[in-house]
């Protein structure tokens, strides 16, 4: 038996024994898949569902489920492909099952010696770009079977693949016969041009043409812009086919022939880098320079907003001559007046786009012609059930909205995906040109469908998260088009499409204009339930930049919420925005009265204020208790963004109290969640919470990764409030006292706070800022910062923000040699950072308090707090702190005469550090401990 080999890109396969042959190495092919492969062989570029493969490669049944195959081809990926990951042979074919592209020859075949192809077939004028997959596929149809019909929408470029492949394949036929049907309506027509081909005299009969296709050895049949005369041509098709055994037929058209046999080649646009190519190669042809690089922004928006259509691209480029790419897509408001050309060389409907679809829209029938109008409605994929919407709200007579959608699908005007259909926007500008006074009679029942479609989801938010981000992501386009539509005719429908946006917020860019769009809803005449919801997406969106405004808002929104659900809902936000801790507490306490009865999302949205609420006034055990309980509430009931919400919020405090793998879990599951679901801004919250952990734990490689990924995420989904984060880079680079960078970046971080209205921010980085001049040694500016933040620090009344002021503070006083105030606010230090249970806070204060005992001449009292200190951070974990510490300890314990001295660490560079500081050696740069060593060394002996 003669071996048969298959050549792919990476290898090549003997079909029989299932043996590879890549580069010098040698594997098999089980028989199992040697099967599959064989099977794809022979049916080379068809896309075949899982059970047929079943049934013809497994034989199993009909109706069985199984995952083999899906394993199989895995395997065969892993063995065959190139790259697993990016199949090149073996595709997936979503929502039918898979598709194998055999090797694609780098130049067409060459003719065989005793086959002299005699060709009657336009040559284009310029090269084809893309479709090499397209390409590749009809190709490999060409060598099995006799019909094949390319279908697609106008502009797609079905005739430019039809006379790529004619002229490849030459060498494979005696005859190339190239017939432009778009100028025939009727069979006399059909018979002239196939005449004129075949090189016989006028319109001949049936007979002669087949005779005369039947003398020639091997002919393929190019049968061009078929659509219009699908009921005449069909039957002629299958005649000459039964009537010429060796006869090959390619047909173009915008719906298929439904004749037996018939394979059917669906051209979807071009891939973006595809559309790109082209668009770049058609501008170099009207300016005779490429585009620039820092246009590709912009050519990818042109190209996108052109359908990625050849047609539409090589229109545009044509203008190219007289007009930049942002002035192109700007007019693209007007897409038909701009995607016109002056080309000679081709018939008036493919010099403009106008023209390619006038000749779609002609074919079809009137109720047709209404349906594609109404669909134009839905700027979103749509499925049957919003189709029949459309068709019911004013059935259309002797008509079925589903059999309407079919047609249309088969004739390109619809895409589809799955079971979604979509126009493309040139389709969608098309057609609404065409029967305003239908879309109007539907308009508003579609436009309530839909809203009240989006509530449903949106009631269920939290339950179902993921789901309901992808509807609200997917329709967010139609519902902007509702409040557009309907401002005036239906200005409560418009108002309640605005309020799920809301659901978008960490996604949407909050400078773009829904906000402007809130606000105007507010001033029309709405109910009351309608207006709260408006007042609580404001809220939300504006919190970041306008803070007492949404405050607010907030307020309007609990007091016109209609159900206590939405009430709870729209006290919890305005809790978590509320600047002060005791209002903030006494809002919380009322809603946890009636919390309970109402249960669900909004009962655990409640309880995560609560927790806020307790941590900011130091109860933390209570807090604790209260987040495990939602957690495992969360768990039970499967609300996942709460779960996360909770576990980052515990995570916290068990950062505070040392309990560090306990915090690290719950903060990578807090992470993990939110990624899962979608929540970036979230996720980049929970990921610079990570950050401070490992900040405060002098993991500053570990620290600094997460906060730049989190900055990363914000960026990228447009979010406010950066300045947090910018805060905690500059803590960074701080604790490497890079001080020039940290003070630069605590000062544009300061910037935006203070534009921004949040207190608690404006405190803390101020703070931050006087430790900063603390360790650069400008004590002077230390005490501004300090005296700047004093205020507010009052009016937040937290614990934790006390400690850290009170570091700050003692650490300056020690500096200055004023003892007696060191020690004092290192006192105060160490009672607030017990009363908010942050371990990190309560050592740094021992630390500064036994040192102004020291420096003081009470080296004893020194020894009781650095104890206490030494014996809490090493619970916490930080080695920076931890190796300052142990070698004060020392230190006093060789002024007390004691030999018994602590030697922690020995290994570590921040032992080293310290080591180096307190024996006097020059360090660049110095700060706060060299400064304080300085001063520590003189109570040495010797």
């Amino acid at each position: 038996m003669m071996e048969m080999w298959l050549r792919l890109r990476s290898c090549r396969v003997n079909l029989h024994t299932g043996e590879i042959q890549r580069d010098k190495k040698r594997q098999e092919l089980s028989v199992t898949e040697r099967r599959l492969l064989l099977w794809f062989h022979e049916h080379p570029g068809e896309a075949v569902s899982r059970e047929l493969l079943l049934n013809e490669v497994w034989g199993y049944t009909h109706g069985v489920v199984s995952r083999t195959i899906d394993t199989t081809m895995r395997r065969l990926r892993r063995k065959l492909e190139q790259d697993p990951s990016q199949p090149g042979h073996f595709h997936t074919v979503r929502g039918v099952g898979y598709r194998f592209t055999p090797l694609l020859a780098s130049a067409p075949p060459l003719p065989s010696p005793d086959l002299q192809t005699s060709t009657r077939l336009p040559s284009p004028l310029t090269a084809l770009i893309g479709r090499q997959e397209s390409l590749a596929r009809l190709e490999a149809l060409l060598g099995r079977r006799r019909l094949i019909t390319i279908t697609g929408p106008g502009g797609v470029g079905k005739t430019r693949l039809m006379l790529a492949a004619g002229h490849r394949q030459r060498g494979r036929f005696s005859d190339v016969l190239f017939c432009d049907l778009s100028t025939v309506d009727d069979e006399e027509g059909v018979m002239a041009v196939l005449g004129e081909v075949l090189a016989l005299s006028g319109a001949p009969s049936t007979a002669a043409a087949h005779r005369a296709l039947q003398d020639r050895h091997r002919p393929l049949l190019l049968l061009d812009n078929a659509e219009h005369i699908l009921p005449i041509l069909v039957p002629m098709v299958a005649a000459v086919l039964q009537a010429v055994a060796a006869l090959i037929v390619i047909v173009t058209s915008r719906q298929r022939l439904h004749i037996r046999g018939e394979a059917l080649l669906e051209l979807a646009p071009l891939s973006r880098p595809e559309a790109l190519e082209l668009l770049a190669e058609r501008i170099i042809d009207a300016t005779g320079y490429p585009p620039p690089p820092e246009q590709t922004p912009t050519l990818t928006q042109l190209v996108e907003a052109l359908d990625r259509l050849p047609l539409a691209i090589e229109l545009a480029a044509a203008r190219m001559d007289t007009m930049t790419a942002r002035e192109a897509l700007d007019q693209l408001v007007d897409r038909f007046t701009l995607l016109r050309s002056q080309w000679v060389d081709v018939s008036d409907r493919q010099a403009t786009l106008w023209g390619t679809l006038e000749w779609s829209w002609s074919r079809l029938s009137p109720a047709e012609q209404i349906m594609l109008s109404r669909v134009a409605l839905v700027r979103s994929r749509f499925t049957q059930e919003s189709a029949r919407v459309l068709f019911n709200a004013a059935p259309i007579p002797d008509a079925d909205p589903l059999q309407l959608l079919y047609s249309l699908r088969q004739k390109s005007l619809l895409q589809q995906e799955d079971d979604q259909f979509r126009l493309l926007e040139a389709v969608r500008d098309f057609a609404l040109q065409h029967h305003p006074a239908q879309r109007a009679r539907v308009a508003v029942a579609w436009g309530r469908w839909l809203v009240e479609e989006t509530e449903s989801w949106f009631a269920r938010c939290y339950s179902h998260p993921t789901e309901t981000l992808a509807w609200i992501r997917a329709v967010q386009s139609d519902l902007l088009a509702i409040w557009e539509r309907h401002q005036e005719d239906a200005p409560e429908l418009a108002a309640r499409a605005l309020i799920p946006l809301r659901f978008l917020i960490n996604t949407l860019d909050p400078t773009n204009t829904l906000v402007r769009r809130l606000r105007k809803a507010l001033t029309m005449e709405l109910p009351d339930g309608v207006r709260s919801g408006l007042h609580h997406a404001l809220a939300l969106f504006i919190v970041n930049h306008h803070h007492e405004e949404a405050v607010g808002h907030a307020r309007e929104a609990m007091a016109l919420a209609p159900t206590p659900r939405q009430r709870l809902l729209a006290g919890c936000t305005l809790a978590s925005i509320l600047s002060f801790v005791d209002e903030q507490r006494r809002l919380v306490e009322e809603l946890m009265q009636y919390a309970r009865d109402v249960g669900g999302d909004a009962m655990l949205e409640t309880i995560l204020q609560q927790a806020q609420g307790m941590m900011k006034a130091d109860h933390t055990l209570e807090a604790a208790l209260v987040l495990e309980d939602g957690i495992a509430y969360s768990r039970t009931n499967g609300w996942p963004l709460h779960e996360a919400s909770l576990s980052r919020m515990l995570g916290l405090l068990r950062s505070r109290e040392g309990q560090n793998e306990a915090a690290t879990a719950l903060l990578r599951t807090s992470a993990r969640i939110y990624a899962h679901h979608g929540r970036q801004i979230s996720q980049a919250w929970v990921l610079n919470n990570l950050g401070i952990f490992y900040l405060e734990r002098n993991r500053n490689r570990a620290a600094e990764a997460q906060f730049r990924e989190a900055l990363r995420l914000l960026r990228r989904t447009g979010a406010a409030g950066i300045s947090a984060v910018i805060t905690n880079l500059a803590a960074v680079h701080h604790q490497r006292l890079e001080l020039p960078q940290a003070r630069a970046l605590y000062q544009e971080a300061m910037v935006d706070i203070a534009q921004t209205g949040r207190p608690y921010e404006v405190v803390l980085t101020e703070i931050n800022l006087a430790a900063l001049e603390v360790d650069a040694g400008d004590l002077e500016a230390a005490d501004r910062h300090l005296l700047a933040a004093e205020p507010l620090l009052n009016a937040q009344n937290s614990s934790w923000l006390w400690a850290i002021a009170a570091s700050a503070r003692s650490s300056a006083r020690l500096l200055q040699r004023r003892y007696h105030e060191a020690l004092e606010a290192a006192l105060l230090g160490v009672d607030a950072a017990r009363a908010a249970n942050d371990l990190r806070m309560e050592v740094s204060n021992l630390n500064n308090g036994a040192m102004a005992h020291l420096l003081a001449g009470r080296p004893e009292h020194a020894y009781t707090l650095l104890q206490d200190a030494w014996d809490k951070i090493t619970i916490q974990g930080d080695t920076h702190l931890r190796a300052s510490v142990g070698f004060r300890v020392g230190i006093v314990q060789e002024i007390r005469g004691q030999t018994d001295h602590h030697q922690p660490y020995e290994q570590s560079d921040d032992v080293k550090r310290a080591a180096a500081i307190y024996q006097g050696e020059p360090l660049d740069p110095i700060g706060f401990e060299s400064r304080l060593a300085a001063l520590i060394r003189q109570l040495v002996p010797g």
